[in-house]
């Protein structure tokens, strides 16, 4: 397929996974995580998907996100296939539509929490602008750099750290540093965020303000959520729970 052709194996999902494999090989031995699995996602709701320790989730969720190439079947972003697409394609999608929180928050230490919350954007304005003389980049930049402050600056205000804004990340609590990434996470307005344990390192309270900050964030802003933890009281809050488990997923029962 084309990097423009849609496929009816997507159907109108925004994000889909069809026959989706991934194994490892580990010495003599090959090691499966996921097997022939099939998944949907509709624009606008949010999925849950349960698992013990090992069973694949984070794995799972890089490849429904092109981090990592699964090692069959295939993943759909509104009928494109990812993994079909050239690289370049592939990362301006994952630039653009897709943001990610993982269970370590991943903020630069040199950076303060303003910074942190622009890169997206900024990396993404770069790659846009590879073609220009310098002296519009040079104008351009300024622009750029002041629409993503203040973009940050409102996503801050919206996770409760607009007084934090200057703070390098080694100044922040857990819980602040999770809510920076949530606000990392939305700042190239993505359709869909994909969320990795974002509330294991941090104690049941904190965890619990993290993820009602996360579901305000994604429903007020009309975002696609697709989480995976290993805490089934998180579920009850989705749209839909799963569990992956032998390397398939089936509907979870709270």
């Amino acid at each position: 397929m084309n990097e423009t052709g849609a496929t009816s194996a997507a159907g109108g999902a925004l994000l889909s996974a069809r026959g989706l494999a991934k194994s490892y090989t580990m010495g003599d031995a090959r090691l499966g995580i996921l097997r022939d699995l099939d998944f949907d996602v509709r624009a606008g709701e949010t999925v849950s998907i349960m698992g013990v320790s090992g069973a694949g989730k984070t794995t799972l969720l890089h490849i429904l996100g092109g981090l990592d190439r699964p090692s069959g079947g295939s993943v759909f972003y509104r009928g494109q296939d990812l993994y079909g697409m050239s690289t370049g394609r592939r990362n301006a999608i994952r630039a653009r539509k897709i943001g990610f929180v993982f269970q370590a928050y991943h903020l630069l230490p040199e950076l303060d929490v303003i910074e942190n919350v622009m890169l997206p954007s900024m990396n993404s304005a770069w790659d846009g602008m590879s073609a220009w003389r310098e002296r519009l980049r040079a104008a351009w930049r300024g622009v750029v750099y002041a629409g993503a402050r203040e973009r940050a600056r409102r996503l801050l205000e919206a996770v409760g750290l607009a007084e934090r804004a200057g703070h390098l990340p080694g100044e922040l609590s857990g819980g602040e540093q999770q809510r920076a990434a949530l606000a990392r996470a939305l700042m190239n307005d993505p359709e869909i965020v994909l969320a990795d344990e974002p509330t294991g390192n941090l104690d049941a309270a904190t965890g619990r303000q993290v993820l009602d900050r996360l579901m305000a964030l994604v429903h007020e802003n009309g975002k696609t959520l697709v989480m995976v933890t290993h805490n089934a009281a998180i579920t009850r809050l989705c749209d839909r729970a799963f569990d992956l488990a032998e390397g398939r997923l089936s509907p979870f029962s709270c």
